[in-house]
């Protein structure tokens, strides 16, 4: 169940590169956040603890203000996305960090992907910023992500920006080299991995 706590949508565009890299503007319904406690809280559905190995989650994010900390994204004890006062996109997964370079005022598309290796036990997780491999940890210890809890998954509580096509799947690391971010989410059913969340 999700609980809308004063979200509300507007109209935006948002510019992406076709096949041929031409630019296409693409029209799109975003989510307004303000940082007056507007929030969506997805509530604490067992999946949201990002225990099944391989994992994915991506967005569009556009900041109205680039200054201080902004909370994006967070699941207490297990997964938490923000923006740093250097306007970089940091996302902690239990005590590891991984950031990307800093964000403006743009529209950008933001890709986070787990690989698991079930030989070393061990996960490599990778942050993209519009389909550009920007950073990498190896080696991090998957027992140290088996954290169960019943906090809530929240989503913009904090920000002062936009959001569009919020994507979490468990079961598949969708994003390994670079690629060219779209609007459209070509692969809506993908075998052995299920969508938890997608919500524009």
């Amino acid at each position: 169940k999700i609980t809308n706590t004063s979200v509300t949508t507007t109209s935006d565009t948002i510019a992406t590169l076709d096949s041929s890299g031409d630019t296409v503007n693409n029209s799109i319904q975003a989510m307004v956040f303000d940082a007056s406690g507007d929030k969506l809280d997805l509530g604490s559905h067992r999946s949201f603890n990002i225990l099944k190995g391989d994992f994915s989650l991506d967005f569009w994010i556009k900041l109205d203000n680039v200054s201080g900390e902004q909370q994006i994204l967070k699941k207490e004890g297990v997964v938490e996305v923000k923006k740093t006062s250097n306007s970089e996109i940091q996302f902690k997964i239990k005590n590891k960090i991984i950031k990307s370079s800093a964000l403006s005022g743009s529209w950008a598309h933001v890709a986070v992907s787990a690989r698991f290796n079930r030989v070393s036990r061990y996960m490599d997780l990778s942050l993209f910023v519009n389909g550009e491999k920007e950073s990498t940890i190896s080696e991090i210890e998957f027992n140290e992500l088996s954290n169960r809890n019943e906090n809530s998954l929240i989503i913009g509580e904090g920000l002062r920006g936009r959001l569009y096509g919020v994507r979490l799947y468990v079961g598949r690391s969708l994003f390994d080299a670079n690629f060219k971010p779209s609007i459209t989410l070509e692969k809506e059913e993908i075998k052995r991995a299920y969508k938890l969340l997608r919500f524009k």
